[in-house]
């Protein structure tokens, strides 16, 4: 298999049904005074369905908003998304919900920019989710080992399993000025050339990214209807994005990806989960390893890279 192709590579999503049933029951029954408390919040969830196998794992995730009054308004990539799964959707928990078709533009920032547009309701917190991707067996990033499934279980588990679900919803209700939560271990800073890179996209763009910033790698996480209202005020459709592509790094939706977690710069109050803490202890000694030896094998995989692209143009 040709090293650099992921297209061959199926992502892998796991339904689990029963057990996340028991799960949400559980977390319902523990959390019973909390719910009671927050009963009447109002929730509004953004999600954005690029791999439509996600979604029968995701909605187990969502069921576990079922205490709420939730509204749901999903964008599904064209031609990736079965007319099954869109019906199973739109009617989602018993309600009526919004489906937006979109192309395959800005990555999951293009439809969350074009879905927003359509909101003229207020709400308690926002979910901004989307289908993030399970085809890398291993990935070393941020001093982190990811296996598969790991980054995609982290971001989801930080704010919507049993365990931390209602809590997440009463930090919004409360008297604390959260403005973002999502697993701790992804809210992170970048190392000094991208925050250079991307302050400098910022200044060209008439926009400032403080030194420092912080913001959620993978971009699943819960906002305050005031963060969501700032990052709405941008005025971004889908047509200001360019189509996906692997390679992009300096493009508008990378940007975004820092800039929106950092909008309101006077109110940002972010709230990190503790999530997947037996993982990341037992990857701790591969992390002090790899930290070593990262740079060293960045620097062949380039070399090889280099190499695979040299053959193939002399062979074209």
């Amino acid at each position: 298999m040709d090293m650099l192709n992921m297209s061959e590579i199926k992502v892998v999503y796991k339904e689990h049904e029963r057990l996340r049933s028991i799960e949400r029951q559980l977390g319902e029954l523990v959390n019973r005074r909390t719910i009671r408390r927050n009963s009447k919040a109002r929730i509004l969830v953004l999600l954005h369905l690029y791999y439509a196998e996600a979604w029968p794992e995701i909605r187990e995730y969502l069921l576990n908003l079922r205490p709420y009054d939730v509204d749901l308004v999903a964008t599904v990539t064209e031609g990736r998304v079965t007319d099954e799964t869109i019906a199973d959707i739109a009617s989602f928990n018993g309600r009526t919900n919004t489906v937006i078709t979109v192309p395959n533009k800005g990555f999951d920032l293009g439809p969350f920019f074009e879905a927003a547009r359509g909101i003229n309701k207020d709400y308690d917190l926002v979910f901004k989710l989307h289908s993030k991707g399970t085809k890398r067996p291993f990935q070393y990033i941020y001093n982190q080992c990811f296996f598969r499934r790991s980054w995609f279980l982290n971001l989801y588990d930080g704010i919507l399993s049993p365990r931390r679900v209602h809590n997440i919803v009463e930090a919004f209700m409360g008297e604390r000025r959260i403005s973002l939560a999502a697993a701790d271990n992804l809210i992170i800073k970048d190392p000094l050339e991208k925050q250079a890179l991307h302050r400098s996209i910022a200044n060209s763009m008439g926009l400032s990214l403080k030194a420092d910033y912080k913001y959620v790698a993978g971009t699943c996480f819960a906002l305050s209807m005031e963060q969501f209202t700032a990052i709405k005020k941008l005025g971004y459709s889908i047509d200001d994005f360019e189509p996906t592509s692997a390679t992009s790094v300096e493009d508008l939706a990378h940007f975004l990806e820092r800039y929106i977690c950092t909008v309101n710069p006077g109110n940002v109050h972010m709230l990190g989960t503790r999530t997947a803490t037996i993982h990341r202890a037992l990857c701790t000694p591969l992390c002090a390893i790899l930290k070593v030896t990262a740079p060293f094998l960045k620097g062949v995989r380039a070399q090889l890279r280099a190499g695979h692209r040299l053959d193939h143009s002399s062979s074209v």
